[in-house]
């Protein structure tokens, strides 16, 4: 990835203290798990590049973070039918933040619509939740994903 300009940086980096004997588990994730920022640094067209260069590598997931467009997401899992989805366009400033639980719902709803069909998709906000969420739109999301989320997904 680094040859084609992509820099994935290691989020789980462990100390020396930490057994790697005693944490074999832990010490073979923190080795092999690179993740590839997906925010709002990012261009459409930046996204379109790394899922280009991803489809040449052995890759599984993409945290969904950006682009906030769900016909991005609904083209992604097109193009790449193996790539498992996580979160994708259930953000955390707009519907959750700022919206109501009714607004919570209707985006997860719209999201298992378009990305669970097939599986590969974990419905999730993207990123943390910031402080000031209320407890209603949290709930919202389990609720929805209840509501909806069952196979085989009724389009």
């Amino acid at each position: 990835m680094i040859k084609n300009n992509i820099y994935p940086p290691i989020h789980w980096v462990l100390p020396d203290c930490i057994d790697e004997i005693e944490f074999r588990e832990s010490w073979k994730l923190s080795k092999s798990i690179l993740t590839i920022p997906c925010d709002q640094r990012y261009t459409i067209n930046d996204m379109r590049y790394i899922t280009e260069v991803l489809n040449e590598i052995d890759f599984i997931a993409i945290n969904g973070s950006h682009p906030l467009d769900i016909e991005f997401w609904i083209d992604f899992k097109k193009k790449f039918p193996k790539v498992t989805i996580i979160g994708a366009n259930i953000d955390v400033s707009r519907e959750l933040f700022t919206g109501s639980p009714s607004d919570v719902e209707d985006k997860v709803k719209e999201n298992i619509m378009n990305l669970a069909p097939g599986g590969r998709y974990i419905c999730c906000p993207v990123c943390s939740l910031p402080w000031g969420v209320s407890i209603p739109n949290i709930l919202a999301i389990p609720r929805a994903i209840e509501k909806y989320g069952h196979y085989p997904i009724k389009i």
